[in-house]
This record gives C-alpha cells, structure tokens and sequence, in this order.
C-alpha cells in the first residue's frame, strides 16, 4: 500500500456552532446552516478513509471538524466507537462551552491524538469582542477537563489554541500561565477572517469605511497585503495535495476554506464515486486556479505567532530547569518520555544544556537518545550504555528555546500501562 499524500484529513461531523464568531462563515451565518452526520454515513465515510489508503495509522489523523462544533453531535460518543472500531487516531477542536458533556472514558482516549480548545482571548471583556460564550463557564469546563484527563493518566493530549486580537494582546501571558497550571499545550496565531466571502471584500477593495473601521481595531491585518501580492500566480498550495476534507454530507470538498454555498465548495460525493477520479479533480477545480492566481492561499495560511509567544513565554517565568519549563508534548507527569518530545525552556549564561535520564530496560547498544534545537546546528546523540546516564547539548546563550528530544527506540510499560514509552528524564539542567 502506498504512504498517504494527505498529511491532514478532515470529517466534519456537525456544520453547526453556537459559539457566533463574528469572521467565521459558521458564526455569521454566510454560508448554509449544516447539519448532523449520519453514523451510518460516518463508518461509510471512515471505512473507505481506510480501504482506499487514504488514512494509514502512524502517518496521518482525522479531525472530526472543520468549521463546525464537533461536541454539539448528539452522538459524539456513537462517532467514538465507529473511530475505535476502525482504530483511527482523532483529533478535534472545540470552544470548550460543550466540554462538560465528555464521557472521559477509555473510549475517548484510546485513541484520541490530540484535542484543542480554541481561546479568543482570557477574560469576558475579549469574548465579547468576537463571540456569544462565556469566558468563565469555558475556563471551568477546561479545568475540569484537565483534571479528569491527569486522573485518567492521560497526559499530553489537550491544547490551547489562542487566538490573537488587536484588543487581547496583554491577556496572553495569563493564558500562558494557565495552560502550565493545568498541564496542557499552548499554541498562538493571528486571529484572520476565515469567512471566504468577508475575505474576499478585504482583498477585492469592496468594503466601505465602516466595515475598514470594524475589522482594523480587531484583526492585526500585519503584513496580510504583501504576503498576498508576493505569492499571486503561485504554483502550488499545500492544501490541494496534503489536506482532504469531507462535510457532513459525505460530500468531498475542493478546500476545507471554502464556505458551502461557494459554486467550487464539491468535488464529488466522496462515498459513491471514483476515488481516483475525485482526488484527480481536487486539484483542477476552478477556485484553485482563482486561489493561486491572486494568492489568496497566502492569506488561508494563517499567521504564526511564534515569536511575539516567544518573548511572553519569557515573561511568564520559564526557568531553567526542568521543573520550570513548559511541557509542550511527549512528557508525562511520572518524568516518562514518549519517543518524540519537545519543552521550551531557557538556556543559561554558558549555553550549555545536561540532560540526565534513566532508562530500566534491557541496553543492547543501540539505543539513542537525540537531543536538538532547529536552526543552528544545535544537535547531539547520545548512545546509552548504562541505566543512568548524561549528556549536554550546546545552545544560543541565554535564550527561550525549544527543545525537542527524540529516541530511535520504545518501549510498553507494563500489561495495566499501555503508553509507548522512552525512558525517564529525571533532570534537565541549563547552566
């Protein structure tokens, strides 16, 4: 069987959202009201995602939304076991004010790749900028959430997606801290208008001075207009060939950016036609070549923000030791690593990164542990020869960095712990 082109795969299972954000097409209702996917229509849609090749276990995930609340379902946990019984890694993202309706159950984690929770800002003063939620009601149901996940020992697996406004700026510091409080990733980007149509007027020059007004004091528009002229008549967009995504319909759409109501949005019906045929067609619809010659694909991309998150990390007292650094992936509470991990944390004055560890299996020799920070050439492996063990890393001096350590080898726990585990790491110590 051939790899999967597609990095990401998209079912939505619900086209409704009651969150009403003001630049999202589900919010404004621009597009048409969705519905609900029929469960029958779900495993018709998941088993040919696996016949077909097009989902391969360890390469890709299927996230159970696109511009829709996945837990609005009013069988979210029917679509659980259909994902089990075909032993799919999921993902999805919500805005948290459902969150209290999860059964943390093994059938919600078994295979749950990861979950993000949406944040227009941290206070109510922001949410109502943007949105009809309560901020305290969706805090509390993460809290709450965090909590039963840490003690279902089900660690690593919930993030904060934060949005940023012209008008949240300072809040993103308590976010921070919060996500370390609780134990759960924190990712940052500029908040951007994914509602094709809004979008469309901002770069055809359509709005009016009110709408200009609107928009300016909350989008940080940054360098929007020049990354859209310097990428006009582009070759390619990622997301023809990495991303595939399906509505609640079981229809195949062109791009999970369009809205419903665009005459490009279906490629076909994903369940009784050509699967070649269709994939073959993604590429050659006509909004793609719309897309690409007036680089609107630029602007779809989003804007990361990992260097204004960067220096409020900084801020948000990030040490230099293991115990003050920020846990983003791959670490669990009892120091065990998972094979891939990343923290962030910061380096001391001579640069210089120890790392110690033990590891209780059987040494052969060749066991690896590769530690590194991207950009630089700051990378070592080190190849364990006794149970405790240390090495250093060389990094930038005194600096926030991400650092990411990754080992050639696993291992299973034990018969009650089924994680895939590395080995522990007892210390990180920035000298």
């Amino acid at each position: 069987m051939q790899t999967t082109p597609f990095k990401q795969i998209y079912v939505e299972i619900c086209g409704q959202c009651e969150a009403g954000c003001k630049y999202c097409p589900t919010g404004v209702k621009s597009h048409n009201t969705g519905s609900f996917i029929d469960l029958d229509l779900f495993e018709k849609i998941i088993k040919k995602l696996v016949d077909k090749g097009i989902y391969q276990k360890g390469t890709n995930n299927v996230c159970l939304c696109n511009w829709g609340e996945p837990l609005m379902h009013p069988n979210f946990d029917e679509i659980l076991k259909i994902i089990n019984k075909y032993d799919i890694s999921y993902t999805f993202s919500t805005n948290g004010a459902l969150l209290s309706k999860l059964d943390v159950n093994e059938e919600f984690y078994k295979n749950l790749s990861y979950m993000n929770v949406s944040l227009c800002g941290f206070s109510q003063k922001s949410y109502d900028r943007v949105c009809d939620l309560r901020f305290s009601e969706v805090r509390q149901n993460i809290e709450h959430l965090a909590d039963k996940l840490n003690m279902s020992r089900v660690f690593n697996r919930l993030g904060l997606s934060y949005h940023i406004y012209q008008f949240n700026l300072e809040e993103i510091e308590p976010a921070i801290r919060f996500s370390r409080q609780i134990n759960a990733g924190f990712n940052a980007f500029y908040a951007f208008i994914i509602d094709y149509w809004q979008q469309k007027g901002l770069h055809d020059n359509t709005w009016n001075w009110g709408k200009w007004r609107e928009v300016a004091s909350d989008i940080i528009l940054g360098d929007t207009f020049n990354s859209v002229e310097n990428n006009k008549s582009a070759a390619h967009c990622n997301r023809i060939g990495e991303e595939l995504m399906v509505n609640e319909h079981g229809q195949l759409a062109t791009c999970c950016c369009l809205p419903n109501n665009h005459p490009s949005f279906v490629v076909g019906d994903f369940i009784k036609d050509d699967t070649n045929k269709l994939l073959k067609e993604k590429g050659n619809m006509a909004y793609c070549k719309e897309c690409l010659a007036k680089g609107y694909h630029a602007y779809w991309s989003g804007s990361s923000a990992s260097g204004l998150v960067n220096d409020m990390i900084s801020n948000a007292n990030v040490g230099t030791s293991l115990a003050t650094a920020i846990k983003v992936k791959g670490f669990y509470n009892d120091s065990w690593l998972e094979p891939s991990s990343k923290f962030v944390i910061k380096t001391g004055p001579s640069g210089k990164i120890k790392i110690t560890g033990y590891y209780p299996f059987a040494i052969d020799g060749n066991q690896e542990v590769c530690a590194y920070i991207k950009g630089g050439g700051y990378r070592t492996t080190h190849k364990i020869s006794t149970a405790l063990f240390s090495f250093e890393l060389a990094a930038p001096k005194n600096r926030i960095v991400d650092l990411y350590i990754d080992t050639n080898f696993s291992n299973k726990a034990d018969n009650a712990d089924d994680r895939n585990l590395a080995f522990v790491l007892t210390d990180v110590d920035c000298q």
